[in-house]
């Protein structure tokens, strides 16, 4: 990745040349999307957009990151940058415009595996996607940002939706490509077992906004959006346009009743329990020992110590109907 803009507010561009009939779209999708299908959303995504008189171009990613490359060379050049695929494709296309000041709108058209980003906005599927992009309503979206420590040294990822270490860095790498082609979405829940047989807690120490903890944690979930996980309410009253992050650690040394806990996340009802500490804040701070992976938006690109911190407002959305307010 270039390099990130570190600042506490943001700029964004007007935007009469999207919710107008002008100005300039970008279509990226991720061919392998939807069992294969997301090309054929991207291409009626291309027909919406060129309806309203905007000139379209189409852009198949091709490998892990092509995305973010992809809508950082086009940030300049865009009104607006369409994300058609499932929550990576979705969050490498918001790292790439959140590498610019003056960025333009971003809007997604939910085909993946997981597409929790989409149903946080208000748009519940692909069909959904399409019709906002007709007569769409914006609103100003928090981006989280995380440092820690990647492959090579310190690095940094912003992220839409959520992070965490512990248990769910583990699920992420037991969702293969394979499972989640051959099962969808159930493929989170099939790795879900398969991570907790692997996962052993460690000892983790944290601070949010300078409020300290420590002990042995089975997760720890760091949020700017409600759900994830296929619509589970991991973080329930979280908002992605509130300016905070959501905190959720879940004390205990055994995998097996941590995984069974985690079925109270569909209905929110684990929040409140005696196992779970949750709260709000700007400024996450996590130490474990021995180091552990961290998940960003389903993806590990590090481990501990990281720092978590959110950019209220730093990326204009399209949003779903009844979210377009603010």
């Amino acid at each position: 990745m270039g390099p990130l803009i570190d600042h506490a507010s943001i700029a964004t561009r007007e935007q009469a040349s999207v919710d107008g009939a002008q100005g300039r779209a970008a279509v990226i999708v991720n061919p392998q999307a939807g069992r294969g299908g997301a090309e054929e959303f991207a291409r009626r995504a291309a027909q919406v957009l060129a309806g309203r008189g905007m000139a379209v171009e189409v852009l198949c990613t091709t490998a892990p990151g092509h995305a973010v490359t992809i809508a950082r060379e086009l940030a300049a050049q865009t009104d607006l940058v369409v994300a058609v695929g499932g929550d990576g494709t979705a969050s490498e296309v918001a790292n790439g415009l959140m590498d610019h000041q003056d960025r333009p709108v971003m809007g997604i058209v939910p085909a993946g595996s997981a597409c929790d980003l989409a149903l946080n906005l208000g748009v519940g599927s692909a069909e959904e996607g399409l019709a906002v992009l007709s007569n769409p309503s914006t609103r100003p979206m928090d981006v989280g940002r995380v440092d820690l420590i990647g492959p090579s040294g310190p690095t940094s990822r912003y992220f839409v939706l959520t992070t965490g270490t512990g248990y769910s860095p583990w699920v992420i790498r037991c969702a293969t490509p394979r499972l989640k082609r051959v099962f969808g979405s159930r493929s989170y829940m099939i790795s879900g077992v398969l991570g907790a047989m692997r996962h052993r807690p460690p000892r983790m120490r944290w601070s949010a906004d300078g409020e300290e903890g420590e002990g042995r944690v089975f997760n720890i979930v760091v949020a700017n959006g409600e759900m994830e996980a296929g619509g589970a309410r991991m973080s329930p009253g979280a908002s992605l346009f509130d300016g905070r992050l959501w905190v959720g650690i879940w004390h205990g040394s055994s995998s097996l009743a941590g995984l069974w806990r985690m079925r109270l996340i569909y209905s929110g009802t684990h929040v409140g329990h005696p196992f779970i500490t949750y709260r709000s804040a700007q400024s996450v701070s996590l130490e474990s020992y021995p180091p552990v992976g961290v998940q960003v938006d389903g993806e590990v690109p590090g481990t501990t110590p990281a720092r978590f911190t959110i950019v209220p407002g730093a990326l204009r959305v399209i949003v779903g109907p009844g979210m377009a307010q603010g």
